[in-house]
């Protein structure tokens, strides 16, 4: 009489998402959705400020707004995965990350709406900075999880 009720309840833990999963792979079930969105909005982000020359500066401020958005919540939502031991150095590091770069970004869009040329120039050239360290830490995280990155 156990062993029915034990495949009956093995039978019901595999019809479950997440049951017999390893920490390591819920976590990469998880992350990989945002690693997607994150592989969307920096590569934006790159456009944005590759072309911010051929741009107005209210323009370039209003493409930045919702990345910066983007990138503050994808550092939060990132950050509140049940990370495994083995991959939280990573994990730690991309977030911080994407918040720099968040605020980076808000900053920036901050100095193109005041027209503020020096400042702006400046803050642009941070930005980009900034996004090729995201995407070297993305690529961390990334490579470590087997995510595509």
């Amino acid at each position: 009489m156990r062993l029915p009720s034990l495949l009956v309840l093995l039978a019901a833990c595999l019809a479950l998402p997440g049951c017999l999963q390893s920490s390591k792979d819920r976590y990469v079930a998880d992350y990989e959705p945002l690693n997607n969105r994150l592989v969307r909005v920096n590569g934006e982000l790159v456009e944005a400020i590759n072309t911010a020359a051929t741009r107005s500066p209210r323009h370039f401020a209003t493409e930045l707004r919702p990345l910066s958005g983007e990138l503050t919540r994808l550092s939060r939502q990132i950050g509140d995965l049940d990370t495994p031991e083995d991959l939280r150095e990573e994990s730690a590091v991309l977030t911080r990350t994407l918040k720099v770069t968040g605020a980076g970004a808000n900053r920036t869009a901050t100095y193109a709406r005041r027209y503020d040329r020096r400042a702006l120039a400046d803050a642009t050239v941070k930005l980009a900075e900034d996004a090729n360290r995201l995407i070297r830490a993305n690529r961390r995280l990334a490579r470590a999880t087997g995510a595509a990155g």
